[in-house]
């Protein structure tokens, strides 16, 4: 489904009138859910969230909660903002209120709309609201625009959505690490499509089950407990004597085989995963497609011999790679 037949359903569901006094509006190729239309959607929904946890840098600001639909269906979320831009904007002067709002919409928005596809009017700058994103330029093969990340300043935006770029030398980064969030969107927006889940099913399960980290003690780290999503990971960044270092490159891995795992569901029918547990442990779960699902009765020595699942060969990382 397109953004456009996404924000029309939307609309239509939620009675959400169009304008930017309003609940929505189309700003540039961005289209956006206001406070008010944001509000509409919770009251509908009966959405309720944990009470936020804050998370402070030397220059910034994030929230983190969970939050949880009338249906069951959770999600968990950060809103962020940085304080040490130069402009004298709401962003500098406000940071905890902006973090704030953006982690209610997104919250709101990540269970109605789990493609990625719909932001929350507060994840836009003034720059990209006046200037909106650039695109490349389509020649005679190409069917559509591809669009780019427009940068200003440290900020950059893909399809409207915000991520701050780091300063030149951090460690882990590399050019077009901005893109990450966006194309983690396609990602999961695929895996959707393929097993008819909400997007909260399986997102951050993923990104345990590719990201964990087994420690001497025989105990595991999960990224889960640290980063509230795939964009707050991939956009981290912290310094310790004098070194600044980015975990875009950690995501990046974890986005490739992301990739290769959502291929796996698409050709064999399922893909195992490991989740973490109660007891810090790991339990085996399976992803499967949706026209699998349909066929509970197969004997699973059947499907097995049949080699519809593909055996999981363990990850390893480098010392680089440790996320703590």
């Amino acid at each position: 489904m397109s953004a456009q037949d996404l924000i029309q359903t939307l609309a239509a569901k939620y009675n959400l009138e169009e304008g930017k006094s309003n609940d929505w509006y189309l700003c540039h190729s961005t289209h956006c859910i206001t406070k008010t239309g944001a509000e509409k959607i919770r009251l509908a929904e009966g959405v309720q969230h944990s009470f936020p946890v804050p998370v402070v840098t030397e220059n910034s600001i994030a929230y983190l909660a969970t939050f949880t639909s009338k249906g069951g269906t959770e999600v968990h979320e950060v809103g962020s903002c940085r304080w040490d831009g130069k402009a004298n904007n709401p962003s500098r002067t406000h940071a905890h209120e902006m973090a704030l709002k953006r982690l209610k919409v997104r919250g709101i928005l990540a269970l109605v709309a789990p493609a990625g596809q719909i932001y929350g009017s507060d994840e836009l700058t003034a720059e990209y609201k006046q200037h909106g994103q650039a695109s490349v330029t389509m020649d005679a093969t190409q069917s559509a625009p591809v669009a780019v990340a427009a940068v200003s300043g440290t900020t950059a935006y893909t399809n409207g959505e915000a991520m701050t770029i780091p300063p030149e030398g951090t460690q882990g980064w590399y050019d077009g690490a901005e893109n990450l969030p966006q194309q983690w969107n396609g990602v999961m927006a695929k895996l959707c499509e393929l097993t008819s889940d909400d997007r909260s099913k399986w997102e951050m399960k993923i990104v345990d089950h590719l990201g964990v980290f087994h420690k001497d003690d025989g105990t595991n780290w999960f990224p889960s407990s640290k980063w509230g999503s795939f964009a707050h990971m991939a956009g981290f960044t912290s310094t310790y004597d004098g070194v600044t270092k980015s975990k875009a490159k950690y995501s990046y891995r974890i986005l490739k085989l992301t990739r290769e795992l959502v291929d796996e569901v698409r050709d064999l029918g399922s893909a195992t995963i490991k989740v973490a547990n109660a007891q810090g442990g790991m339990d085996e779960v399976k992803i499967l497609r949706k026209d699998q699902k349909q066929q509970p009765s197969a004997p699973q020595e059947l499907v097995d011999s049949a080699g519809i699942t593909a055996p999981q060969a363990p990850k390893t990382f480098t010392p680089d790679d440790i996320p703590f």
